[in-house]
């Protein structure tokens, strides 16, 4: 397998259904040898397993909890592509952008569409973006990984190294867990490109903007702790 496409899912059945025949699309073009893995919550919260099969797509039920760090760590698991790509299910992730991930498949062992680095953009409200802002300094500042981005998941990874991995991070912080562990013990390439992150096409995001800042600092300290 070339290509593997992983998208976690929670209620997201309404987005998927224009996002997936999008993706399809975009897919094909880039190599014949692709799948493209919903990965829903451990009981289903919606008809998103209808939308899969209607659309040719494979359905995962995630492993151990609904958290977004399983939904992460059952993707790796069932993806067999020598490349895989992440990226949210209710469209803020555009399909055409995949292209422009695989193109820099040759050039980095991870490549990350990127809101904060030049050239980069995002529709959030002004306190989200200053607040993800301040903590992805905060991160390069004490990790030493020298991203502008951390925390959007649009992302392709060499698939054995992303593999390779042992998580523990329950949330969204699972992310930032992904880029340290990588970067600092496999000496991983890393690059951003320019994205615009557009708002969901509709219903409301599952992340809460407490909780994510309370588990993105405890991360941080045990993530600091790892790379000493």
């Amino acid at each position: 397998m070339m290509l593997s496409i992983v998208i976690p899912s929670y209620s997201e059945a309404e987005n998927l259904t224009t996002l997936l025949p999008e993706l399809r699309r975009v897919s094909r073009e880039l190599t014949r040898d692709v799948e493209i893995i919903v990965i829903d919550t451990m009981e289903p919260t919606d008809n998103t397993e209808e939308v899969c099969q209607k659309l040719g797509v494979r359905y995962v039920r995630r492993e151990n909890s609904n958290n977004y760090g399983d939904a992460i760590r059952t993707g790796i698991k069932e993806a067999k592509g020598k490349y895989v790509i992440t990226m949210d299910a209710d469209g803020s992730h555009s399909a055409e952008f995949v292209l422009q991930l695989w193109n820099k498949r040759a050039d980095a062992d991870i490549v990350i569409a990127s809101r904060f680095m030049p050239g980069g953009s995002t529709d959030n409200p002004f306190m989200l973006t200053a607040m993800s802002k301040i903590l992805n300094f905060i991160f390069r500042h004490i990790t030493g990984v020298t991203v502008f981005d951390t925390s959007n998941s649009f992302r392709l990874y060499q698939g054995d190294l992303l593999r390779d991995q042992q998580l523990v991070c329950l949330h969204f912080d699972v992310l930032q867990e992904l880029l340290v562990k990588m970067a600092h013990h496999d000496l991983t390439r890393v690059m951003e490109i320019p994205y615009h992150f557009r708002e969901r096409l509709s219903g409301r995001s599952k992340r809460r903007l407490l909780q994510f800042g309370l588990n993105y600092l405890v991360t941080l300290h045990m993530l600091r702790k790892s790379i000493r």
